[in-house]
């Protein structure tokens, strides 16, 4: 699957960004503290994995805040990097679902989790109507396209989590205790250098 070029883009900022505040870096302190931003909280419920290329995270609200009085400035920040947005086609999600309902994103090439206020009625109609079934797995409401291809979701009120893997696709968005990129020393040390961004 072809990804449109402004989630390379926002993926190759976002890596360089996490690699310069690494090396860079904040002091040396704390490599355990738990500064409780909003991206530490994301990366929390994405999997760490040798696989993941890059992490971009997105607060619409700074967004917003930003680009009040250039938007075209922060137009290819504006929007999460996710393989499920494609401004082209009308997405899984379906046509009731705005990028507006999203309040935070944090996404790897694979996998993502969304933090805001979703029309979950509205998605899950959208996706039984492109054939997803619903299922449990880990004892979450899951939705996956038959034969597993195409995204699995876990959809609520107020959050969206996805995973694009063929194999166990769900593991992505459901670490095992100490094994989210929350819990990898190098992504902690840059969220907690970045702090509350």
């Amino acid at each position: 699957m072809r990804k449109p070029a402004r989630g390379s883009a926002v993926g190759a900022t976002t890596l360089a960004t996490v690699l310069l505040a690494t090396v860079a870096g904040c002091s040396s302190g704390s490599d355990d503290g738990d500064s409780g931003s909003e991206l530490l909280t994301g990366l929390g419920a994405l999997a760490a994995d040798n696989s993941t290329k890059y992490v971009s995270f997105l607060d619409v609200a700074d967004v917003r805040k930003l680009s009040k009085d250039d938007s075209k400035r922060f137009t290819s920040v504006s929007e999460p990097s996710s393989p499920l947005l494609n401004p082209y086609q009308p997405g899984v999600l379906g046509e009731q679902f705005k990028v507006s309902q999203i309040s935070t994103a944090v996404d790897t090439d694979q996998a993502g989790h969304w933090e805001g206020s979703f029309d979950a009625p509205a998605i899950t109609n959208a996706l039984k109507a492109k054939g997803y079934t619903r299922g449990e797995r880990d004892g979450q409401e899951i939705w996956t396209h038959p034969g597993d291809t195409g995204a699995s979701l876990h959809v609520s009120e107020d959050e969206i989590s996805y995973s694009t893997r063929d194999s166990d696709p769900m593991a992505a968005v459901n670490p095992q205790d100490g094994a989210s990129l929350a819990d990898n020393k190098d992504f902690r040390r840059a969220a907690e250098c970045l702090g509350d961004v």
